[in-house]
């Protein structure tokens, strides 16, 4: 008897593991279907990328790790479904350049930025520098940035770890504080200076060798 229970019972155990591994793909597959663009609004996975010019150029820092870096990135905003997806594209001369199909806000585009320079858990010493078009009603900001294109990074010497630099291309350069984030003592002058970006911005497929969707959640 015992004999004839063992086969139906590992019958049923498989049947069961089976039943919860489907449940849980169509429990991912579900969260898939919500994409948080900027924090704020909801866009369905079958709705149109969002065309913008944000991309960060990141050194130092091999393909590989730089993936897990993005992955730890999107996790901190994926903790109760998929709020923020990027792309990682490798160009053909081996740059590592990552963009948001979807769009994200400025701000959340500027901590990108500063954790690509600190990831939490990494051994390597990345350097991040990003490009952006910035819209007024985004940010309080110096009068400066309305309807320029900034360049993101963090400086060589920066101590804090909480801050970005912004500059514009005629170098009206500041500092942004994420301490202060909604105050107009946010922004403090800086000394950096523009540099421009490796290529088109809103071009950059024609320079991809490799693209990789990080999709990530906890």
């Amino acid at each position: 008897m015992l004999e004839l229970l063992n086969p139906i019972l590992f019958q049923i155990v498989g049947l069961v593991i089976i039943m919860m591994l489907l449940g849980w793909l169509i429990y991912k597959h579900s969260l898939l279907k919500y994409i948080t663009v900027g924090g704020d609004r909801f866009l369905s996975a079958k709705s149109k990328q969002v065309p913008n010019n944000k991309i960060i150029v990141v050194a130092n820092v091999s393909a590989h790790s730089l993936k897990e870096i993005l992955v730890d990135f999107c996790d901190l905003y994926n903790q109760e479904g998929v709020v923020l997806t990027t792309d990682l594209i490798i160009t053909t001369d081996d740059r590592l350049v990552v963009v948001f199909p979807y769009d994200i806000s400025f701000e959340l585009f500027c901590f990108a930025v500063n954790y690509f320079k600190y990831p939490e858990e990494s051994n390597e010493s990345p350097v991040a520098i990003g490009w952006a078009s910035f819209s007024a009603s985004e940010y309080v900001v110096p009068q400066a940035f309305n309807g320029k294109d900034l360049m993101v990074f963090v400086p060589d010497d920066d101590e804090e770890h909480d801050s970005v630099s912004l500059v514009t291309p005629e170098n009206e350069a500041y500092s942004l504080s994420f301490q202060f984030i909604d105050s107009k003592k946010n922004f403090y002058k800086a000394k950096e200076l523009y540099i421009e970006p490796p290529f088109d911005t809103t071009k950059v497929d024609t320079w991809a060798k490799e693209r990789i969707e990080i999709v990530s959640f906890k």
